[in-house]
């Protein structure tokens, strides 16, 4: 019988509001690794719901933000928002020891998590992606069709980045899908409101081309964010604010742009030109496909998950 392998997130079942990529990312790993075959169960548990009864247990967040268990290997994937004050405080270390292991997002976490005082050893390598069964190519709905398409919370935005990428969109067709824009009334007519992530395939069907502008504390740490896998997979074609660690991943599959009027730029020539979208989408299907995707991703994974590798490349 194989092990038991869980992952804890503050939050669960926010599919119908204001949704965490978080959950939808978590859920889609676990069903990829449920899918490699060697675990007896996965599952994506919340504090409330999460037990003892588990041989992995892979945190998104750390403790105390999620629950303490008594798991015999214990993973922190370091893919969110660390106060770096607290990481700097004596007492982190009691946090760090707690964790047999490590998942870093991007190489600028792995090395804080080093600095931090995580054994470097103990520190792997996991990048953001998405289960390359649930974003899919899907036939497009006449109701979520728009020109350009934005998936995103606006809670996380500031208004630099937002009137820099998001504001000159507007012209060309922009729509937003997402919760929490009201701080940018400038957007008002272009928000459609929440979306649950089983439609997001068929919202990137529907668009012309796809929007991703990374917030903060994604840019300030090198980490592309989920949604350019989800895009990409979908067969979207896809157009972002730049990030070293993103060129390196996706390279020619994503229309990278260093500020906003490179963008708008970028996205007026693709919406006047389908082929040139339908080569940028090919390519993106082809990465996720044979790359980049959870299903590929989870051969390196399963040696760290289970212990007889410390870390992977």
């Amino acid at each position: 019988m194989g092990a038991r392998l869980g992952f804890q997130i503050p939050v669960i079942a926010t599919h119908d509001g204001a949704v965490w990529g978080d959950e939808v990312m978590a859920m889609g790993l676990a069903r990829a690794l449920g899918d490699a075959g060697p675990f007896a169960s996965v599952e994506v548990y919340d504090p409330v719901l999460v037990h003892d009864n588990l041989d992995v247990l892979v945190d998104l967040y750390p403790v105390p933000v999620v629950r303490r268990t008594g798991a015999p290997r214990r993973i922190w994937w370091v893919q969110a928002r660390v106060d770096e004050n607290w990481a700097q405080c004596p007492d982190f270390s009691a946090v760090l020891d707690y964790y047999h292991g490590f998942f870093a997002a991007s190489p600028v976490l792995a090395r804080k998590l080093a600095d931090w005082g995580a054994p470097p050893e103990r520190i792997a390598l996991l990048p953001m992606s998405c289960d390359t069964r649930a974003f899919r190519p899907v036939a497009a709905r006449p109701e979520l069709a728009c020109p350009v398409a934005f998936c995103g919370n606006g809670g996380i935005r500031t208004r630099q980045d937002v009137s820099e990428y998001l504001f000159p969109l507007r012209a060309h067709g922009l729509a937003i899908w997402g919760s929490d824009w009201d701080a940018f009334p400038e957007l008002a007519s272009h928000v459609r409101g929440p979306l649950h992530p089983a439609l997001v395939p068929a919202l990137y069907a529907s668009a012309g081309v796809v929007v991703s502008v990374h917030s903060p504390w994604h840019r300030a740490n090198d980490v592309p964010t989920s949604r350019l896998a989800e895009a990409l997979s979908c067969g979207a074609a896809l157009v972002s604010d730049s990030l070293p660690f993103a060129r390196e991943r996706y390279g020619d599959a994503v229309a990278f742009c260093d500020d906003g009027a490179a963008m708008e730029r970028t996205v007026a020539a693709l919406l006047a030109d389908a082929g040139a979208r339908e080569r940028l989408a090919g390519r993106g299907r082809e990465l996720m496909e044979t790359r980049l995707g959870f299903q590929v991703m989870t051969r390196d994974l399963l040696p760290v998950l289970s212990g007889e590798q410390a870390a992977c490349p």
